[in-house]
């Protein structure tokens, strides 16, 4: 698109307007909390991520009005990155909804370091064990807050 001096690059609108309907959406879902302080912390954590979302947005378009110079190289777009990187976040959520995050986070842990890293198969496990006990002790030893364990562990007895 280009109006005048005015141009914005389309691809570039496309992650901030969609952190900000997942802010929205999960903003919407703590109305539903009959406790109000129980809406407390997820209403932060989608407050700032809404805000984050709606400071990049106005970055991107202020940047439509300050055209990079040219170069010589220029990184073009991979959609097929980017197609990655948003299924494996989604991929993450589906997990952490499924099996909790003491499941999740290791085992994402392990899949970036893994593959994507190109870490070693030991090195991959250690991280993610550390990721493991990284929560468990910040959550549960030090916090005493119950960390969600999913829909499907609780309900086969685990």
């Amino acid at each position: 698109m280009k109006l005048g001096q005015f141009k914005l690059d389309p691809v570039r609108l496309g992650p901030p307007l969609v952190f900000a309907a997942l802010a929205l959406g999960y903003l919407s879902r703590t109305k539903g909390f009959d406790d109000p302080t129980s809406a407390q912390a997820p209403s932060l954590y989608g407050g700032i991520l809404f805000g984050l979302a709606a400071l990049v947005l106005a970055a991107t378009v202020i940047r439509g009005f300050f055209p990079p110079a040219p170069t010589a190289e220029r990184e073009e777009v991979s959609w097929k990155r980017a197609i990655g990187i948003y299924a494996a976040l989604g991929l993450l959520i589906a997990v952490i909804f499924a099996a909790g995050f003491y499941v999740a986070i290791p085992l994402f842990l392990f899949v970036f370091f893994f593959l994507i890293a190109r870490l070693r198969l030991a090195t991959s496990v250690i991280a993610a064990g550390l990721g493991f006990l990284f929560i468990w002790l910040v959550f549960s030893q030090f916090l005493h807050m119950p960390v969600f364990r999913g829909y499907w562990l609780p309900g086969l007895g685990l």
